[in-house]
Parts: structure tokens; sequence; C-alpha cells
């Protein structure tokens, strides 16, 4: 192989995308059911295309995919069929309008990748709304498995760029703008038009050509090609001449650069009416995990000459991942590619066939990915091309499985020759690990298990010709259990029976305190003859309620065998162990089972399936948590209305204060309930208002709290109703007197002292009324008591030398906001003090003055702490003495 060649291989192997992943896939699945218009799949549009892969399954299944169109807008519309595993590519495509029922175009078998392919293009909107595609089979008693639906809407305002002639050679190509579309006409005869675009390695190209576009009957035998590949335009054309007449090309590109597009004439023809419109989509190349590129270190290697011959090449994968993609990248020189068989073997003993028989004489050098645009054997040019494996082989069918191993490339003659060589070959994985489940703020928790090895899980199974067992599997080509030694399999040592109908359940799930994200986890190996024939479907269903269920897998292929190499031998092909997963979360609430139904026809049986380590997990849907009031009892005064903290509330999932909280009991006589609401530290608070009708004693009150997923909680406390008198509010303020309940005073003094502290839990305490009920003392004069926020009570005292010295005992009351009292008491103590006293100045012969001094120096500090105010005291009389 050319050094060139061998480095653009590898450029191509490394590449990792950075286009949008839609919908986290390759291609866009199918999603059923969507079996009429009003329960259509909606199509996402990307600079206003889709790609979708579905399948028409079972006989007579319609899918329908719906999408937003305006009045004038053109639509282009293809399937690609060749792909499809029931060897029937027939497809049939209709555009209808948003009545759901009026067919704006429909087309059987305009399209080439088959034959009997549909293509739609250029087709003209006459409304604005939803529109639809439906996709079926032409013939009620067959399938599609799969077919590709590419969409093209074009804006009605989209100007088509002219060709620009001359364009009748690559070197003079018209350039497609930024709208990818075009118009022209093929004129005058055997004119030829060229259109250049630039594409980056892995975009995949929908191209769709307009032979009629003023739909009126007019059209041609138009081709519509696509290249350079491999030194070749490849060319799709049918033979329809019938108006509406269209083509349909796909294609992956495995290098970066500019190709163009061709649109000529069948027959050498041309003229003024030939016109055409083409409008192309680009897809780019996604990943959803890491690409590896892994080659093989021994090649090159020689293919023999001789009929029968066998290359078995190997790649070594030092890592364990597990693959979410698979592609091939090999190249090939041989005469006569078409002499050769190639399939790839895993570690593990899995074979998927790759391709037989097919490509020129010009050799082979591509990337074989399930999510090409195009099938290998479409074109006879195997250069710079990549494809999709065969029908009968599926790269997909190692999903799920660990990448770690030896891998085997096998390549067997057919027919002797000139020989060949393996130039070079690859496997590209990207990995798919199994995803965590975004819970927060539930808690994950695994709601079944069972991996077989101890006893059956509690499995049971039953039908028709039923030989499901428990044990390990000894028939090729399945031949061991996922992990341990015990599996469920069909047949351990044989295959699956004639005309069977055997299911496998699992025992009741309950998934009644689970909430979404749910879903099972499972390994899976089978081995099975086309889905034409034989049936193999995993669903979680309601117990009792089958109909409810989510579907899991569909076995959807071709016969899982190839016949290769010369004298032809057949290679068992499977899909290999691998771990399976999906999302069951419109099952909870509901008690289900895990069921494995394999159904069968009268001829033809193979090893089966075998089922092993199931799973269910999910997001436990956790109660709020209610705690009652302390003793479990609230007490409330006749003639009372407060916020009563009525217990806390706690919840994992919810913030406590968006909880929804219900009082299911009446309210006794004479009590009215508030709404009731949590605080941020989840104290529950329930507004009570009760009046003198309120009867003494003891009610019990229930209540219910739910959370924000519907979980709920319930609980009670007990409201006792205590005696009061009218107009005494519920909850009075609570006054503190000072330390000691004394506070002191010195004849001739003046300050503001504090007499204690007040709270509420009604009215800040700054807005709480104190005031002095009993009579200041003689020589004595209170000020107004004031309050700060901290609730510290200052009372303004001043005395004079008439003061007398004693103790007093002082009332008063406090009133908050909704005017309930409460009364206190401290006691004034009146000491000693001489002329001037409060550090007064002295006049004369040091004679008193009688006024307190106004001096901020020599006010008396009126402390609470009596050991430091007798210090005071005792060292001012010393001073007096002296």
């Amino acid at each position: 192989m050319r050094f060139a060649l061998k480095v653009r291989l590898a450029a191509l192997c490394l590449l990792v995308a950075s286009a949008t992943l839609l919908n986290g896939q390759y291609i866009t699945p199918e999603v059923e059911p969507n079996n009429d218009f009003t329960m259509p799949q909606a199509l996402t549009l990307v600079n206003g295309s889709a790609r979708l892969r579905g399948n028409i399954f079972p006989n007579g299944d319609l899918d329908f995919y719906s999408f937003s169109g305006n009045t004038g807008d053109r639509v282009f519309a293809a399937t690609m069929t060749s792909a499809s595993a029931s060897a029937s590519t027939d497809s049939l495509l209709q555009l209808i309008a948003p009545d759901g029922t009026t067919i704006i175009e429909a087309d059987d078998n305009d399209g080439t990748f088959s034959g009997s392919s549909s293509s739609i293009a250029g087709a003209t909107l006459t409304s604005t709304g939803t529109h639809y595609l439906r996709v079926t089979h032409a013939s009620p008693t067959s399938q599609l498995r799969f077919y590709d639906l590419y969409l093209r809407v074009v804006p009605a305002a989209t100007v088509f760029t002219a060709e620009s002639e001359p364009n009748n050679d690559i070197a003079s190509a018209t350039v497609l703008g930024a709208d990818l579309v075009a118009s022209g006409s093929v004129n005058p005869a055997a004119d030829v038009d060229y259109f250049a675009i630039d594409l980056n390695a892995g975009d995949t190209v929908f191209l769709s050509l307009d032979l009629d576009p003023e739909r009126d009957g007019t059209t041609f035998n138009g081709r519509l090609g696509f290249g350079p590949l491999g030194g070749f335009l490849l060319v799709a054309n049918d033979a329809s001449v019938t108006s509406p007449n269209s083509e349909a090309h796909f294609y992956t590109v495995a290098t970066s650069g500019t190709y163009y597009i061709f649109v000529d004439e069948q027959g050498g023809g041309g003229g003024a009416t030939f016109t055409y419109r083409l409008a192309v989509a680009v897809f780019p190349d996604v990943t959803i995990g890491t690409r590896i590129v892994y080659s093989s270190t021994s090649t090159p290697e020689a293919i023999p000459t001789t009929a029968g011959g066998l290359v078995l090449n190997t790649v070594t994968v030092p890592d364990n991942r597990r693959i979410g993609r698979l592609a091939v990248a090999l190249s090939i020189s041989h005469a006569t590619v078409a002499d050769l068989d190639i399939w790839l073997t895993s570690p593990s003993g899995t074979n998927v066939h790759l391709a037989t028989d097919v490509g020129g004489a010009t050799g082979m050098s591509c990337v074989l990915d399930e999510y090409a645009g195009n099938v290998v054997g479409s074109f006879t040019v195997l250069q710079n091309a990549w494809l999709q494996p065969e029908l009968n082989g599926r790269l997909s069918w190692f999903n799920g499985m660990s990448s770690a191993g030896t891998w085997t490339l096998n390549i067997a003659v057919d027919t002797a020759g000139a020989g060949g060589t393996l130039d070079f070959w690859a496997l590209v994985i990207e990995d798919e690990p199994i995803p965590a489940l975004s819970v927060a703020p539930y808690t994950l928790q695994t709601v079944f298990s069972s991996d077989f090895e101890a006893n059956d899980g509690g499995f049971t199974h039953s039908g028709t010709q039923d030989e499901w067992e428990r044990g390990t599997p000894t028939f090729a080509p399945i031949i061991s259990a996922f992990s341990g030694t015990n599996c469920w399999c069909t047949d351990l040592d044989n295959t699956y029976n004639a005309s069977s109908d055997q299911t496998l359940v699992s025992p009741p799930i309950d998934l009644t305190n689970y909430v979404a994200p749910i879903r099972a986890r499972w390994a899976m190996a089978h081995q099975m003859e086309s889905a034409t024939f034989d049936t193999l479907r995993i669903v979680v269903r309601e117990v009792g309620n089958p109909s409810f269920a989510v579907t899991l897998y569909t076995w959807l292929g071709a016969t899982q065998t190839i016949s290769a190499g010369n004298p032809a031998a057949t290679i068992q092909q499977s899909l290999g162990w691998g771990q399976f997963y999906g999302d069951i979360s419109a099952l909870a609430g509901l008690t289900v089972e895990f069921v494995v139904q394999l159904t069968s026809d009268t001829s033809v049986q193979y090893a089966g399936v075998a089922i092993d380590d199931v799973m269910i997990e999910g997001a436990l849907n956790q109660a709020p948590v209610y705690t009652p009031p302390a003793g479990n009892v609230i007490r409330g005064q006749q003639s009372g209305a407060n916020d009563s903290n009525i217990g806390t509330i706690s919840d994992a999932e919810t913030p406590v204060t968006s909880m929804g909280l219900i009082i299911i009991s009446a309210a006794p006589t004479g009590v009215t309930f508030g709404t009731p609401y949590a605080n941020v530290s989840g104290a529950l608070m329930l507004p009570i208002t009760m009046s003198m009708a309120a009867v003494i004693g003891t009610y019990p009150i229930d209540l219910i709290i739910v959370d924000g997923d519907g979980g709920l909680d319930s609980g009670q406390f007990i409201l006792e109703v205590v005696a009061g008198t009218a107009g005494i509010a519920n909850n009075p303020p609570v006054y503190t007197p000072p330390a000691g309940n004394v506070i002191r005073g010195q004849e001739s003094g003046s300050n503001g002292s504090a007499i204690g502290t007040v709270s509420d839990v009604e009215t800040p305490a700054a807005s709480l009324v104190v005031a002095i009920t009993s009579a200041a003392p003689t020589g004595i004069t209170f000020g107004t008591p004031t309050v700060n926020a901290s609730g510290v009570v200052t009372l303004p005292i001043t005395m004079t030398t008439a003061a007398v010295i004693g103790t007093y005992p002082i009332d008063l009351t406090v009133t908050d906001g909704d005017s309930a009292v409460t009364n206190g008491q401290f006691t004034l103590e009146v000491v000693a003090g001489s002329a001037g006293g409060g550090g007064g100045k002295k006049k004369g012969g040091g004679g008193d003055d009688k006024k307190c001094s106004a001096d901020a120096t020599s006010s008396w500090q009126w402390l609470a702490l009596p050991g430091l105010l007798a210090v005071l005291a005792l060292r001012r009389r010393r001073t007096a003495r002296a």
C-alpha cells in the first residue's frame, strides 16, 4: 500500500468529530408508536434537514413523521432501503398536508438505493403548519428492516443558485452557496453540469434532484453523480420518466476535500425543457464516546492465490471499554476483490459479516461502518469509501461488548487468481459507558438484581415448545454465561424448537416508591433466524396489564449465518455477550416484570437467546418526614392568635418551603386554622386564632405533607386549649428581669439603666411598648422606657439627694403588636451618694450641687454587675473622706 494512502486512512480513523449529536444517536432512531398522523414522531430539523432510521415492522406497519413547513417551502425527501434485512426494499413515501389526509405528493419506485426505494424532490407546500411524511412498505404483507429516511426543507424565500455555464467539467464547476441549493438545465443535448462542495471526513450527504421543478408534466431521465471516489463519479439513476420525477443519492466521504455533483441526461439528450433543481443536505459525523484506533501491526500480509485460501490477521486491543460503535478500516490490493469474503471475529468468538463478493478490479480502501450513508456493493468502486456492511452483517452486534482482547479479520478466497495483499486494517472503537442516572435529589437504588448463580432469580417460563433452561450454554456460537457459569437460555445444548412461543418472566418487581429515572440493565447473546420468520422481544410490562409495556429490544436482523470460502462453509454469526440497558421510567409507581419472548416458525432454528445479570434500578421516591413538636403538644389560650410551631419537616428531594401542607382535621369549636407553611429550616407553622368560644381541652389534629414528586407523609399533634381572658392574645411577650432582679442607683445621679430584656415571637422587640406602672419613689423621676433591636429595655432614671436609701419594687407591663400583655417587676435599690454626685462639679467649699451634671464623663454608669458596683461605691466613699 502506498504510504500516502496509509496516512489518509490513519487520519480518517483518528478523526474525532465536533458536530452536535442529535438525540444522542448517530442517526435519529424511530420511536414507536407513530402509526398515524395523531401520534407522529416529530423530526428535529438542523439547517432544515433530518436523517432518521426506521423499520416497517411487523407487516402492515405505518410510520408517520411530522415537521413544520410554510406555504411555498420545497420538500426534498427520500428513503435508502438497500440494507433492509428483510431483503425486501420496496418503500412507499407520501408527503401529507396538515389535515393528515391530503397527499401533496407520493412516490413508490423513484429511488436508486435500492431501485424500489422512494424519492420526492421539490414538492411545494401549499399551506403553513405541521406536515407529515408517511413511510410504509408498498405491500402490507412485507417489511422494511431498516430504512434510512432523509429530509431537506428549503424555505420559500431561498434563492436557488443558478448554474454558471460553462460548468461542463470539474475544473469549471459552479460552487454551491451556503444554502446548498442550485438550479439549471441540461441544455444543449449532451450537456453536463458540475457543482462543487467542500466536505469533511465522515460527512454524509443527501443529494436530491428535482427533474420537473415546474410540475408541468415535462421531465427527463436525469442522472445524479457524486465524486471523485477512487477516481470515479458514482451515478444514481433510475429509468423513470414519469413526472414528478427525481433522483436521490447518499454517500459518506472518507476524507476531507472538494467533491463534485453532476447532472446530465441518461441518453445524452437535452434542451430548454430539461430543467432541474438540486438540494443538498450535509450530516456531519458524530461520536458518543472517545474514538480510538487500534491498528494491525502485522500488515502487509499476502492474500493466497488459491481457492480456499484464508487470511487471519489480528489486532490486540488492550483497553477494556464497553463498545458503543465499532467500525473497520481496511485497505486491500487485489485484482478481483469480488473473489473475497470478509468477516470480523471478536475476542469471545462472535462473528460478524462485512462483505462477500463485492467490488471491482480496483482494490478496496474504505471504512465499514453501520451508520454510513450507503451500502458496500452499491458500487463496484471501493476507494475512498465509507460504507455500511452488507445487510446480513451488523457491526452493532458488537455493541455492549468489551473491547479488550484479540480481534481477527478473516479474508477467505473464493476463486483462484492473481492474489493480493492486505495492506492495512484497523478497528475504530467508540466506547459507550453505561451512563450514570441523573437522580438528584433522589437516592439511586437497585430494585431487583440477579446473576442466576445461586438460584434462578425467581424467573419462571412457559409457552408452546418451551425449552428455557438455567445453566451454562454449550451450543455454538453461545458457549458461556456472561458472568459466572449460569444464565437463562432457550436451550443450553441445542437450538430452540420449531413452532415455539416461549416466554421467560421475572418475579414481580415493585416500583411503587420509585420515580424517573428508572432503567433496566441486562446481558444478552443471541443467534436468530431472520426476523421475517422468527422473533425475539424483550419488554418490561405492568403485572396483570401486559399491554402497558416498554419495549427494550426487538430482533430486526437477517439470519445470523453466512456462507464463506471455497468450499463454502457456514460461519455462525451472533450478537455477542454484551450489556444493554433501557429506560423504563414510564412504569414508575407500578409493579412490573421483565419478559423475554421468542417465537419461531416451522423450520430453521438456531442457538436462540441467552440472558444474564438482570437488574432494575431507579430513583427512590423519598417521602417527607414530619416530626411533631416537643411532647407532641401545642397550647393555645382562649382569645389568642398566633403562628404556632406544630413541628418540623424534612425532605431529601424538595426544599421544605415548597411542601404542600394540609390540615385534614376539622378545627375545634371556636378555633380557626390558617394555611400552614414551612420556613427554610423546616419549622412548620400553623396560624391559629381562638375566641372565648374555644372549649378548654385537648384535640388530636391530623395533617399530611406532600413533596414535589407526590411523596406523602402524615402526622398528628395535640392542640391543647387553656383558659384565657377576653382580649389576652396567644403567645404574649416575655419579660426577663435584670441579673439578680435588681438595679441600683445613687442619690443625685441620672442615667439610662437596663431594666431587663423582652422578646416576642410575633412582634420585633424594638416595637414592643414597655410602661412603668408603679409610682416613682420620692426624689426619683422615671423617663419613658425604650427597647433596642436586641430586646434590651432601658429606663431613664434621675435621682436627687431627696431619694431615700432603700429598695423599691417597680412594676411594669410589656404590650406587643396584637395587644398581648406581659407583667413584670424589678427591684430598684437606692444607695448613698454625695453632693454633686454622679461626678458633678463641686462649688466653693465643696458644697453639694443638687443638679446631676450633663457632662458625659461625670455621669454614673448603672451597671448590672453588683460586685463591680460595690467596689466603685467603696472607692468613692474613701475619696470623700480624704
